[in-house]
Formats: structure tokens, C-alpha cells, sequence
């Protein structure tokens, strides 16, 4: 049941991602000019950016019921009945108090001190739940059920404050951790083997090739570096400075990136052919496909510049 539950919250904050895109690529985040509610109810008529917006809050309710359960669960399991409850104390105190003063602040345009003094209470009241749990889980559920509020309170200033760009970063930001920390709840990478070997089960005799030793670090190296021409093309997209500046400014770093790449490619080329045989250079590994994919295009890339210039 728990994982079951782990599950639906990380597809449904993969859900709530995808609408936040929506609300900002249609304009509609301030389509409902109040929080929580909509217009005053707490189910508007459902139409044009409205029906977007709404849809993303509706979403992110979802998320929140979901972790509320997963804790529930979690911390009862543990035989922890009395934290599960106080978890929920706290978080009835952050959320009631959250509502109230975003409603005071829609109304009044202040923000009370009160309500901010009640949310910070009920945030130290989660985290001494966090530090009383005694199972990993029943930490992480907490965890995970206080950064969910979090996120609700930002997405609610995003609102109130008119879209402030650092709110919306860390709206965005929370919801991209808080998907992690599902992932981790449903599959612990941590878990420990029931009979673990008595020296680990080594690497993987496949891998244990000179030429891997410096295959992943070139390939990364091509990567990062082709980061530098990107922030540059970036920045002459925005700045409408298109001319041929950027593009001596970044090209040796494309051509180190380049090379970086390739001789990566060659390295693992060469690892496969001495561990898998004839034909093995590539079939087909996404692994493999997916560092010469980048290669071709810096390649071509290479050859626009001198065209260009």
C-alpha cells in the first residue's frame, strides 16, 4: 500500500509538473486572483485559463492527500501513532494558518504577522517529528509531507505576490525534490541485502578494461563543455546579437568539447570490440548512441561556424 501510494504521488507531481508548464506557457498563472480559493469558491467555472489554472491546483491537492496518507501509514507502521498524530496536528496548524492569511492578504493586501508566527510554528513542530521518528521512512514521509506544504505555500505567494521570478524558481525547484524524494520512498537505494556478500559483488567483469577508466570521464568532459557554446547561443538569442561575435568567442571551446567527445567515442569503441567481438562497436546501445548523437551535432556545428565566419 505504501509504495502503491509512493507511486501515485510521484506520477501525479509528474502530472502537476507538466500543468505548472501549462499555467505558465498560457499565461494563467493569475487567473484565479486569490488563494486557495478561486474567485472566492473553492470550485470556479471551469473555463478558458481558469479551467488551467484550477486544474493545477486541483492536481497539487491530489499530491498532497497522497503524502498525507503515505505518512499516515508510514509512521503508524512504525508504531508510531502518537508522532502520525502530531504530524497531523502540525500540519492542520500550517495549513489553516496559510489559508487564513492568504485570504487576509487578498482581501487587505497585508500580510498578518500572525499567520506567518503559526506556519513557522507548525514548521518547527514538523520538524521535531522528523527528528523523533525512528525508521528512515517514517522521517522521509514526514520530510516528504512538510516539503509538499512548502510547495503549496510558494505556488499560493506566486499568487499573491503576482508571479515573482525567485518564487516561482523554488515553486518549481520543490516540486522537482519532492519527486525525488517519492522515488527514493518507492525503491530505497539504501536497502540492505537480506545475505550481502562478504566483499561486495565487485565490478562488473565486462567494465574491467583499461580504456574504461577514461571513456566516462572524456565523455563527460564533451558534454560539460559543449554547455559553454549553449550559454553563449542562449545569450546572443535573447540579447538579438546574432552576428558571428559569439561565435568566435565560442568556437575553440566547441572544438575541445569535440574532441573531448570523440576520443571518448573511440574509447568506448574500443572497449566494445575487445570485450563483446566483432560487431559489438555499437548494437544498438542507447549508451553508446547517446554520446554519438551530441558528436554528429557538434560536428555539424563545427562546420556551420566555418561557414559562417
Amino acid at each position: 500500500m505504501i509504495r502503491r501510494l509512493s507511486a501515485a504521488a510521484a506520477a501525479l507531481t509528474v502530472a502537476l509538473i507538466v500543468a505548472g508548464g501549462v499555467v505558465t506557457n498560457t499565461d494563467s498563472g493569475l487567473a484565479c486572483p486569490d488563494w486557495p480559493t478561486c474567485f472566492g469558491s473553492a470550485m470556479p467555472r471551469m473555463v478558458g485559463n481558469v479551467a488551467v489554472e484550477h486544474a493545477h491546483r486541483l492536481i497539487a491537492t491530489a499530491v498532497g492527500l497522497c503524502t498525507v496518507a503515505l505518512a499516515v501509514l508510514t509512521l503508524r507502521r512504525a508504531r508510531q501513532g502518537a508522532l502520525a498524530l502530531a504530524l497531523a496536528g502540525f500540519s492542520t496548524l500550517i495549513l489553516g494558518a496559510s489559508f487564513w492569511a492568504g485570504r487576509v492578504k487578498h482581501l487587505s493586501d497585508e500580510l498578518p504577522i500572525l499567520g506567518v508566527v503559526l506556519v513557522a510554528v507548525g514548521y518547527a513542530g514538523c520538524a521535531w517529528v522528523i527528528v523523533r521518528a525512528r525508521a528512515s521512512d517514517g522521517k522521509l514521509a514526514a520530510g516528504a509531507l512538510s516539503l509538499v506544504m512548502f510547495q503549496g505555500l510558494l505556488g499560493g505567494l506566486t499568487v499573491l505576490y503576482r508571479l515573482p521570478t525567485l518564487v516561482l524558481v523554488m515553486h518549481l525547484g520543490t516540486s522537482m525534490l519532492f519527486l525525488s524524494l517519492m522515488v527514493v520512498f518507492g525503491q530505497d537505494p539504501f536497502a540492505r541485502l537480506a545475505s550481502p556478500p562478504a566483499e561486495g559483488n565487485g565490478l562488473e567483469p565486462l567494465l574491467r578494461h583499461p580504456a574504461m577508466m577514461v571513456h566516462p570521464p572524456l565523455l563527460y568532459s564533451g558534454y560539460v563543455g559543449f554547455s559553454i557554446p549553449f550559454a553563449f547561443a542562449v545569450g546572443a538569442l535573447i540579447t538579438r546579437r546574432t552576428d558571428a561575435e559569439w561565435i568566435r568567442s565560442t568556437r575553440r571551446f566547441a572544438l575541445i568539447a569535440w574532441t573531448f567527445l570523440g576520443c571518448g567515442i573511440l574509447m568506448g569503441a574500443l572497449w566494445s570490440y575487445s570485450e563483446l567481438g566483432w560487431g559489438g562497436y555499437w548494437a544498438w546501445d542507447p549508451v553508446e548512441n547517446a554520446a554519438l548523437m551530441p558528436w554528429l551535432l557538434g560536428t555539424a556545428l563545427l562546420h556551420s561556424v566555418m561557414v559562417q565566419e
